[in-house]
């Protein structure tokens, strides 16, 4: 049998508001009993965080664990964190944990969820910043004055961030990535060519992947979309994998393709039109 725990992660820190947005994450996990037999139980785990400390006890029921919930909260909004500890000694008594007593793996999982949250605010707060003072920092950097080390911060973070989402689409709006890449340009903004060069780079090599297990020509023409974006990219991209992915592909599927070309298929046809295609804009020649 497995059970689960409930983890109601609670940040501890002066902003009341925050709490709105804490996160609740499920965990399973084997529980054995003194027998050796598998016990369904329910625990509770109330986390704190800051120190990141946890309570685990037996469940008390569907009715009772929420008034446990809104207990822990009431004493948060107030901001009365003596409140809150007195609450967990109460309540869990020496059933107390910190974020040490998990596995590596959890440990992570239970971080991504707390990074997750305060990035997206930091990032939310950088986009009002930038959108509301855009125009400014063009016009600063067209009269060649250095932008604000809190401007050019948020530019960089909200263009580089933009940039990566639009690379990382498996339809890649070539338009819209121009469009940044010029804004960046105009506004004087340093791009974080490792990052983006990465996040392209993976999704064509997770498109090729795609590509050699069902190698049809819609996919064909996909890639090679994608991968005409390459000349605009003011950075290098590595493409050795799925130059490799296409040679596999070259030796492998093309004959048989050429045959059947050559045997009046138009289907083939337009497949070795669009493999053509994307080999030059790949730098591989086809015979």
């Amino acid at each position: 049998m497995r059970c689960s725990i409930t983890l109601l992660l609670l940040p501890l820190h002066v902003w009341i508001d925050v709490f709105e947005k804490s996160v609740v994450a499920v965990l399973d996990f084997p529980q054995i009993d003194a027998k050796g037999k598998g016990a369904n139980q329910t625990h509770r785990a109330v986390q704190l965080l800051q120190q990141i400390n946890c309570g685990v006890q037996e469940s008390l029921g569907d009715e009772a664990d929420p008034s446990l919930a809104r207990e822990a909260v009431e004493a948060f909004r107030r901001a009365d964190f003596a409140e809150v500890i007195r609450f967990m000694d109460r309540r869990f008594g020496e059933s107390n944990y910190s974020l040490w007593s998990l596995f590596r793996d959890e440990q992570r999982k239970v971080l991504e969820q707390i990074l997750t949250a305060s990035l997206g605010e930091a990032e939310a707060l950088y986009r009002q910043i930038y959108e509301h003072r855009a125009p400014m920092m063009r016009f600063l950097t067209n009269l060649h004055i250095p932008l604000p080390k809190v401007f050019s911060a948020a530019a960089e973070l909200v263009l580089n961030g933009y940039l990566r989402q639009a690379l990382e689409q498996e339809e890649v709006d070539a338009e819209r990535v121009n469009a940044m890449l010029e804004a960046a340009k105009l506004e004087g903004i340093t791009l974080d060519t490792a990052t983006l060069e990465f996040a392209y780079r993976h999704k064509l090599e997770r498109m090729t992947e795609q590509l050699i297990v069902n190698p049809t020509v819609d996919l064909l023409q996909q890639l090679d979309s994608a991968v005409s974006l390459i000349r605009a990219l003011p950075f290098r991209v590595d493409l050795w994998k799925i130059q490799n992915s296409y040679y596999r592909l070259l030796e492998n599927i093309y004959p048989n393709m050429q045959r059947q070309k050559e045997q009046g298929d138009r289907a083939a046809q337009a497949w070795l039109s669009a493999f053509k295609a994307l080999g030059r804009k790949l730098a591989v020649k086809v015979s």
